[in-house]
């Protein structure tokens, strides 16, 4: 353009034809060379142009009153006669008005580049965030008017709200599950946490290492948290890892530690919860399970030892009945008795503890039961302790009274052998509700409503040690004179089966409280049943179904001394034979309960299809939950529990017979 500027055209010299057509030529020439460059500007005009309309911000020029004068796109809707010469106000959100109007100043006032965000019209129209970055245009030293780069930074905002709105969910999540963050950095050699953190860890106040930080956790689980630690930094995460903290108040707690490796980072971050009611329910749920283990155990054992006391029982019924009177071998009778009912004594506290005692309950009122029982005791604790009762429950419970006997008497021996020097014994009834929030803190505690018997002793208390054992069979802490470690073994197992638990609370030296919650029942009382002795014989029928030969063949020899008929088989299968050839009638059938091929409950259904009107006595070392629900013998059943003397059958043969 500039050589065009400077150009002047040839003159034409009319009478130089040569000369005419040099400039001609030249004028051609020139023309070509304009049209070229002018196509030129307006092909770089158009990529100029194109270059802004499809730039990703917003480009205006306004002079320093905020006029537009230049505008790269038009967003949808707008003309742009309507744009030019318009304030650029007019196309901002209110709120950004004034900081669009100021910054405009500011450029012109300082000459400098600065920036503001603001809202303003989208591609689309819709409110959308920008980041406006304002540039002075200078003409002769002087701001003539400035230049605004719009850039779209709404992906920007949404992605930093979601951002923030996930810290925030993250942090609800975090505060309800009561989660401490900790973290260690590996560069800097330092370790810390959150308030919450340093509280469930039990860290000083003040910065920390990692070797700091770990001096509130026990020499035992300290290395294998180090291990852990520095092992992340290969496999990038850390745990969990359950491990106690000692607190500086002297309390140790069960938490559990979970950690990543930042990507990218030398800083391991975690989580810290608080899990000593979990642990403890862990335990809880271990003991129980074990104490169930043992039961089982304990009853099987039973079972057998019942069927060897039974014929042991029926043997030396026998042997007396063929002595004369004053017999020397009766005084070894004698013992030999007294031996057996020790050890029927004892299989009944396994079974008891078992669970597999069957039981006959009725509805009694808790609180008078257990004053009858109080006047036991005044006995059996001796004179030096102190015995007293407040007594406010009002509720009833289905117990075998005589149950109920033996689990306050083993209470109450126990805490008289934990106050060999005297001291007081405190018993206490009431009613109470047991919530949710209870039950969900007891493993063995359902909801719901209760009585509750308290007994409480100033003894000698019992130590962390052997308190979490203190409910297994023969687990004691005192001399073999004193005891078989059974009395508490026995009344957790009575408890249990009744529907109710026991919890025990003891510390060393400060005495101990028991308290066993039975369920309440909203059912009038039952009167107690009257068992009256009776020497009749009989002359009835009786079938007798043992498989057990040592006590089939002891009652079978019993019932003919006292006059009866008898019929007997050694299985189920042999009864129904034994039945089927029989020709007459068959007034009571007595059957063991556990038989191999054909039980007991299984023979009486298939006896009583052609013998209707068959009476049946069950035998049987334990509970069985085919007769009885869960120790619990329903009262249309017939029941005697191994091991049985020949005057107990008889009499129960003989009050089944005369109802009849």
């Amino acid at each position: 353009m500039q050589r065009l500027a400077l150009f002047k055209p040839p003159t034409l010299d009319e009478d130089d034809p040569v000369a005419a057509v040099d400039a001609e030529t030249e004028l051609a020439r020139l023309r070509a060379e304009v049209e070229s460059l002018r196509q030129s500007l307006a092909k770089e005009r158009e990529i100029r142009r194109s270059v802004l309309d499809h730039a990703p911000d917003f480009i205006v020029q306004c002079n320093v009153h905020g006029t537009i004068l230049f505008i790269n796109r038009l967003a949808p809707g707008f003309a742009l006669e309507d744009v030019l010469g318009a304030p650029v106000t007019r196309f901002l959100a209110p709120e950004a008005r004034e900081i669009a109007l100021r910054t405009i100043a500011n450029v012109v006032a300082t000459r400098s580049v600065q920036t503001y965000e603001s809202m303003g019209a989208g591609p689309n129209g819709e409110p959308t965030h920008y980041f406006t970055r304002v540039a002075p245009v200078f003409a002769d030293g002087e701001v003539t008017s400035v230049l605004l780069f719009a850039t779209n930074v709404d992906r920007l905002k949404r992605a930093e709200a979601a951002i923030e709105d996930r810290d925030a969910q993250l942090r609800v999540i975090v505060d309800a599950a009561k989660m401490g963050v900790w973290w260690v950095d590996f560069a800097a050699a330092t370790a810390d946490a959150d308030e919450l953190g340093r509280t469930i860890l039990g860290l000083p106040d003040g910065p920390l290492t990692l070797e700091l930080g770990l001096r509130s956790v026990p020499d035992e689980d300290r290395e294998e948290i180090r291990i852990a630690v520095e092992g992340s930094q290969v496999t990038g995460s850390y745990g969990p890892l359950d491990h106690r903290v000692v607190h500086a108040s002297g309390a140790t707690r069960w938490v559990r530690t979970v950690g990543h490796l930042r990507n990218g980072t030398q800083r391991l971050i975690g989580g810290v919860v608080d899990i000593t009611e979990q642990k403890r329910l862990e335990i809880q749920v271990a003991q129980a399970q074990k104490l169930d283990s043992i039961g089982r155990l304990a009853g099987g054992v039973a079972h057998d030892f019942n069927n060897l006391l039974t014929a042991i029982f029926g043997s030396i019924y026998h042997a007396r009945r063929q002595l004369p009177a004053g017999a020397p071998t009766l005084d070894e009778l004698a013992h030999i008795q007294a031996a057996a009912e020790r050890a029927a004594a004892l299989t009944a506290q396994l079974l008891a503890f078992a669970r597999r005692q069957v039981v006959e309950t009725r509805v009694v009122a808790f609180a008078t039961v257990v004053s009858e029982i109080e006047r036991l005791l005044r006995r059996v604790l001796g004179e030096d302790i102190e015995l007293s009762s407040v007594h406010g429950a009002k509720g009833h419970v289905r117990v075998d009274p005589h149950q109920l006997e033996r689990v306050l008497m083993n209470l109450a021996t126990n805490a008289r052998d934990a106050m060999p020097g005297g001291g007081r014994l405190m018993l206490e009834t009431s009613d109470v509700e047991l919530d949710t929030d209870y039950a969900a803190s007891h493993a063995e505690v359902t909801a719901g409503r209760y009585v509750v018997l308290a007994v409480s002793d100033t003894g000698h208390g019992i130590s962390a040690i052997h308190l979490p054992h203190i409910f297994e069979p023969f687990y004691t802490t005192k001399s073999v004179e004193q005891g078989t470690g059974l009395g508490l073994a026995t009344s957790y197992g009575i408890v249990r089966q009744a529907g109710g638990h026991i919890q025990v609370y003891s510390e060393a030296g400060q005495g101990t409280t028991f308290r066993v919650y039975l369920p309440r029942v909203d059912e009038d009382l039952d009167p107690p049943k009257v068992h009256t002795p009776t020497e009749a014989h009989g002359n009835e029928t009786v079938l007798v179904v043992e498989d057990e030969e040592a006590v089939r063949l002891m009652t079978v020899r019993a019932l003919r001394q006292f006059g009866y008929t008898v019929l007997d088989a050694g299985t189920g299968v042999a009864a129904l034979e034994v039945a089927a050839a029989h020709p007459g009638r068959i007034d009571l059938l007595i059957t063991d309960v556990v038989m191999p091929k054909l039980n007991g409950p299984e023979l009486v259904e298939r006896l009583r299809v052609v013998r209707p009107d068959l009476a049946v006595l069950f035998v049987s070392g334990y509970a069985e939950n085919a007769i009885v629900h869960h120790g619990v013998l329903d009262n249309a059943v017939e029941f005697l529990e191994k091991p049985f003397t020949v005057p107990a059958l008889h009499e129960r043969i003989r009050a089944i017979l005369d109802r009849r």
